[in-house]
């Protein structure tokens, strides 16, 4: 039979055990670095995976991946080396995004299949993930970096979702994506910057994903590198910010409250707001190579006459 002691020390060891577990879950649902957000002008949605996939659920096989990406040290990558076959695999947003009229999906990516009837998806939801629209599908190897361009506008004004979906028949494949952005579509003719670097208005879009929203109350703004800060507004993952001031280089703060009423570290970021149309775009420094290699969706002035 236990002994007093004996039962006491079992009964500590077990709700020692017991805390232990728990602080474990808990860990393991807090992101690497503790609380994991990015702050994104000019665009509703932006992942490279330079934060990992947080912005992302059911990661099964989906990673993010460095020493291949197209800009930057990674990129969003499932490779099925070991996956089983006649198998879906999704990644879907976190978060709802809002999109206007004019938006336009853009990424850029590599696909290595090793079966023909392997396919890669990408596919979009209005309606929180209860159906899916395919709005690409690609059944062939691309081994190069690939732009891709899809227009959204037939979800103007609705909350969807994202999801890459790969499907894998038989045998093993890879699907390498980089640069995920929806932004609003600018028309190439107007030889405007197509980057969510850039904007040629002074009201732009926002993204301001977190791992946690359910622990984020408001979130402010500085656009004076935090000598001033906008009024505290309710957290949501989009908005809109009017940009302040003449044309040119805007460094941004952002700052969320978490639910101990604490101000997170500022998350900085930098657009250009530019209204004057170059009259010789090709001509601006730093930008031609990019604008050549993809006038219509990578960073840079550039028409697709250029």
């Amino acid at each position: 039979m236990f002994s007093k002691s004996k039962f006491l020390f079992l009964w500590l060891a077990i709700a020692i055990v017991m805390t232990l577990v728990a602080t474990g879950s808990a860990l393991a649902e807090t992101p690497p670095g503790g609380f994991q957000s990015v702050f994104i002008p000019g665009a509703f949605f932006y992942d490279g995976g330079e934060e990992g996939i947080f912005r992302w659920n059911e990661q099964s096989d989906w990673q993010a991946v460095s020493g291949t990406s197209f800009k930057g040290a990674q990129a969003i990558q499932i490779n099925t080396a070991t996956s089983d076959n006649g198998k879906n695999y999704f990644l879907i947003s976190a978060q709802a995004v809002t999109i206007c009229e004019s938006s336009r999906l853009n990424f850029v990516h590599k696909i290595s299949l090793g079966d023909p009837k392997n396919k890669c998806s990408v596919e979009m939801s209005a309606n929180g993930g209860s159906s899916w629209t395919t709005l690409a599908v690609y059944t062939a190897s691309i081994t190069d970096w690939s732009f891709e361009t899809i227009d959204l506008s037939a979800y103007a004004g609705q909350s969807v979702l994202l999801r890459l979906n790969y499907y894998q028949y038989n045998y093993y494949s890879s699907w390498t994506i980089d640069d995920i952005r929806i932004t609003p579509h600018i028309d190439s003719t107007e030889l405007l910057p197509l980057s969510s670097s850039y904007t040629n208005t002074s009201v732009i879009p926002v993204y301001l994903p977190v791992a946690s929203p359910a622990a984020v109350l408001e979130m402010r703004f500085s656009q004076d590198e935090g000598a001033t800060w906008s009024a505290s507004q309710p957290y949501a993952v989009n908005f809109t910010l009017t940009l302040t001031g003449e044309d040119g280089l805007k460094n941004l703060q952002a700052q969320v409250k978490n639910s101990n009423e604490e101000w997170e570290t500022p998350l900085l970021s930098s657009i250009t707001l530019d209204q004057t149309v170059p009259t010789n775009p090709t001509a601006v420094a730093g930008y031609e190579s990019e604008a050549k290699k993809n006038p219509l969706t990578s960073s840079g002035w550039g028409n697709a006459s250029n």
